[in-house]
């Protein structure tokens, strides 16, 4: 499986640390399998990416948001090019400058 190295890697920090995840308080941090260490990880980096479109409401459209929040799909994209082109319509705040 992709990534496994980095769920590794954090299963062996972790190994000594009694405290929770912050997305998962019913196990500690050291009884995490390598998969939870990434799932744990991506769910706390998806949350703050949709947070930051979120507050892109009042200044992008609908269409540009949704394709936006569409590249952090574990789905693949029909049509990636399309997608990148819809959000960089968007000008400067849609692209981060």
């Amino acid at each position: 499986m992709a990534f496994t190295g980095l769920g590794k890697f954090c299963k062996e920090l972790s190994q000594n640390v009694m405290g929770y995840s912050a997305s998962n308080f019913k196990r500690p941090l050291h009884e995490f399998t390598e998969y939870e260490h990434l799932t744990s990880s991506f769910k706390l980096c998806f949350e703050h990416y949709a947070a930051k479109i979120f507050k892109l409401r009042g200044h992008l459209p609908l269409q540009v948001r949704s394709a936006m929040m569409s590249l952090a799909s574990t789905e693949e994209l029909s049509d990636y090019g399309g997608t990148l082109k819809l959000i960089r319509s968007g000008g400067k705040r849609a692209v981060g400058e």
